[in-house]
C-alpha cells in the first residue's frame, strides 16, 4: 500500500505514520530533510532580481529596511543585496515551512 501525502490545516505536507519532513528545491537540485519532529529548510541558488521591491512586499519590515540599507550604500555591490536578501528569504521560507503557515 503507499502512503498518502495530506496537507494540513496550512498546507504543510505530511505522511500518517511517517516522520516529519521538508523538501526543498533550487534550479536541477532537490533535497528532503527527515527529522523526528517539525522541521523545514530552504535552498536557493541567488540570481539577479529586485530585491529592494520584493522584500518591500513579502518581507517583514525590519528585513526590508536591511535590504534597502544594503542596497543604498554608496559602495554596496549588486551580490552583496541579492546575498543579504537570499539570506533573509531562506531562513523565512525554512521557518514557514517548519510551522506550517505565514511567517510575518
Amino acid at each position: 500500500m503507499i502512503a498518502a501525502l495530506k496537507k494540513g490545516e496550512y498546507g504543510k505536507p505530511y505522511i500518517d505514520g511517517f516522520s516529519c519532513f521538508s523538501i526543498s528545491h533550487t534550479g536541477r537540485i532537490w533535497a528532503v530533510l527527515i527529522a523526528d519532529r517539525e522541521c523545514g529548510f530552504d535552498i536557493q541558488f541567488g540570481r539577479n532580481c529586485d530585491v529592494f521591491g520584493i522584500s518591500r512586499r513579502f518581507f517583514a519590515p525590519g528585513d526590508a529596511a536591511e535590504i534597502e540599507k544594503v542596497c543604498s550604500e554608496e559602495k554596496s555591490d549588486n551580490d552583496k543585496a541579492t546575498g543579504t536578501f537570499f539570506r533573509i528569504w531562506v531562513r523565512r521560507e525554512a521557518l514557514t515551512k517548519a510551522l506550517g503557515g505565514t511567517v510575518c
